[in-house]
């Protein structure tokens, strides 16, 4: 059989991506709208939805123009195809990319703000326990509540530390005689120093979650608990274990919260107060996390 000519061999199939050729004696012109795309889709790679839904919307409108011009026979016809596919590919991926991105650091974001928050807790916590130290160097008894000439309590430790935290003119404008929620006292309410709110979980209506553990067999039991003026609570020198090992405030859960002037705390039973004071630490329980020692440390605790 005799070699067939090239001549009378079947021409080869267009190649779908490539640019159209124009007729003889015709005249080409690149897609702007192609180049645009390109261009767009380039862009969308830093600043993805930004440049990415432009450049698709450039890519796909710049295929159908070229389309289009293929099949006309005005001249000039456009050219760019391979431009408007690519710049169409790199804008798609853009914008696929960013919710997989977005994903991928939303646990990292809030794991740092948890441990932000960790951090305010903690610093919290301290200033208190500083306070509650202060109060004692000065009064000989660390404070669970003022009272009245009976023993009464009136108003929260969380008052009686103020002069010792920096907010001795806070202080000085309650009427240390009148319970917690006398006319005048309640609108003292809303002045709540920013330390004793708890960074995770705020409350905007004047409670905290900041309590002392008053329970059987803890720091501030009731019956242990002695008056030095108008001051109820424990001497140091009556503490039943070493400091470092004595819980004075805990980080309560969110249904435990109170008003901040309230002489009100966390009771505990006998078994968990021995649990917390005989040292399990480390972790989250029963929405209780930090706690200051009498020593001025703050530890995050479980045992619950």
């Amino acid at each position: 059989m005799a070699d067939q000519p090239f001549s009378d061999m079947p021409p080869l199939p267009a190649n779908p991506f490539s640019a159209p050729t124009a007729a003889p004696g015709g005249s080409t012109k690149t897609s702007r709208l192609a180049v645009a795309s390109l261009v767009l889709g380039i862009l969308a790679c830093p600043f993805s939805i930004l440049a990415g839904i432009p450049g698709l919307v450039c890519g796909i409108m710049g295929l159908n123009r070229i389309s289009r011009s293929a099949q006309a026979a005005a001249s000039p016809r456009l050219t760019g195809q391979g431009l408007a596919i690519a710049g169409t590919i790199l804008s798609g991926l853009s914008m696929l990319i960013l919710p997989v991105m977005i994903g991928l650091m939303l646990p990292a974001v809030q794991a740092a703000r948890e441990a932000a928050r960790r951090v305010g807790c903690s610093h919290n916590l301290r200033t208190m326990a500083l306070g509650m130290l202060a109060h004692e160097s000065a009064q000989q008894i660390l404070p669970a509540a003022i009272t009245d000439a009976d023993g009464k309590p009136l108003l929260s430790w969380r008052v009686a530390i103020l002069p010792y935290i920096e907010e001795k003119g806070l202080y000085e404008q309650f009427h240390l005689d009148e319970p917690w929620d006398s006319e005048h006292n309640r609108t003292l309410i809303a002045k709540m120093p920013a330390f004793y709110n708890c960074p995770s979980a705020q409350h905007d209506d004047g409670r905290t979650r900041y309590l002392l553990l008053d329970g059987t067999g803890a720091c501030f039991e009731k019956p242990r608990q002695q008056t030095r003026g108008r001051i109820s609570g424990v001497k140091f020198g009556d503490l039943r274990q070493a400091p470092d090992q004595t819980i004075l405030i805990v980080e309560a859960p969110t249904d435990r919260a109170v008003e901040w002037t309230k002489p009100e705390d966390l009771t505990v039973s006998p078994d968990e107060a021995a649990r917390l004071q005989d040292g399990e630490r480390g972790g989250h329980s029963r929405g209780i996390r930090h706690a200051a020692y009498a020593d001025g440390h703050v530890e995050m605790i479980h045992g619950f």
